[in-house]
């Protein structure tokens, strides 16, 4: 029997039981299916991370420990919270506002484990959970605030500085930012949360990772700028601001999932690159460095290198000018995001990564 691929009520393909793709609206249909037509593989992609060991939990209450990445994503009709794209057998009469996600199902048991969760879980008639296409290796959860989603993340101190601060540094300098909050409670000692806003605003704009553009290799800075202009120019830019923070503040977990575009879900058309997110194994995050003066590493030799390619850098790269960070500017942050951390540290280390970054370097 086949399967149908929805975006909302649009049906733009048919899979048969071999796995072929048969378009009916291609421009309308998920990036990464357009560009590979491995619907296995976009599955796998939608799953949460069975490494995560909330994850494992809330699939055994829910009796599905022993299924695939791609049947347990089934079991959700493939839907998640940052897209209108989601899938039915052929024979199923669902429709779009029957699928999509409304309610936190689960979100306890997924961000905390506990055993209260765990039975709750065990004891529901429903399946129907936004948790089972949360994907990424931290432990979350998807919860309603006034009507829009927000993920729910934890974190140590370290972990939760460094993406506060990614963050306030990041909407200093004018880059677009995913909005992201501290937690103020915390979910076990030592553990608390930090908030990030959905940015695709409720599906107002569908979130498409830059694994459709670039598989999994997204490290080669200068062909993935390339693959991006192609597409869009002014989310090439973008592209360099977000390698700048990553270059700027040492964060070396940029994959093809926490990064990518936005697109509009009635025409597929590419509205940009979606906001900087995903920094909490930036900075500090796990650990301070042997020493707050920080040398020229691969990351900062990889952008330097993107930058003496010509990349288009808009306000930056004509005048070969970095955006002004000054020590000043570090310090209000750090006090500003409200946790203890070595203040002195982390000016000297954000200051010397910003002298070794630039062109011709």
């Amino acid at each position: 029997m086949d399967k149908l691929i929805y975006n909302r009520d649009v049906l733009v393909a048919r899979v048969d039981q071999f796995y072929h793709v048969n378009w009916v609206r291609k421009e309308l249909a998920p990036l990464y299916l357009q560009m590979t037509e491995n619907f296995v593989g976009w599955l796998q992609g939608r799953c949460i991370d069975s490494h995560r060991g909330n994850s494992r939990l809330l699939k055994r209450a829910l009796g599905i420990s022993e299924k695939s990445d791609e049947e347990i994503v089934l079991e959700v009709n493939a839907a998640t919270v940052t897209d209108t794209y989601w899938v039915k057998e052929e024979n199923s009469a669902l429709a779009w506002e029957e699928v999509d996600f409304t309610k936190a199902e689960f979100s306890g048991l997924a961000l905390t484990g506990t055993y209260n969760d765990y039975c709750r879980a065990q004891r529901s008639k429903t399946r129907k959970t936004p948790e089972l296409t949360n994907t990424g290796s931290f432990e979350k959860c998807w919860r309603m605030r006034d009507g829009e989603w927000w993920l729910y993340k934890e974190g140590n101190p370290n972990e939760l500085f460094s993406e506060l601060f990614a963050y306030r540094l990041g909407k200093e300098l004018g880059f677009a930012m995913a909005e992201y909050r501290l937690g103020t409670r915390y979910i076990k000692p030592g553990t608390r949360c930090i908030l990030s806003r959905d940015f695709t605003q409720r599906h107002r704009y569908n979130f498409e990772p830059i694994v459709a553009l670039v598989g999994d290799s997204p490290d080669d800075y200068q062909r993935t700028y390339q693959k991006i202009y192609k597409l869009s120019p002014k989310a090439a830019s973008d592209y360099v601001s977000l390698l700048f923070m990553d270059a700027l503040l040492c964060n070396p977990d940029r994959h093809e999932y926490n990064f990518g575009f936005l697109s509009d879900p009635m025409t597929g058309d590419i509205i940009g690159l979606a906001p900087n997110f995903d920094n909490n194994m930036a900075l500090i995050a796990r650990g301070y460095p042997h020493a707050s003066r920080r040398r020229p590493d691969l990351l900062i030799k990889d952008f330097n290198e993107l930058l003496d390619s010509g990349a288009q850098w808009d306000g930056y790269s004509r005048q070969k000018k970095l955006p002004v960070i000054q020590e000043t500017m570090i310090q209000r942050i750090v006090r500003d995001t409200g946790l203890k951390v070595k203040g002195k540290f982390i000016v000297d280390f954000i200051m010397s990564s910003y002298k070794a970054i630039g062109w011709g370097k």
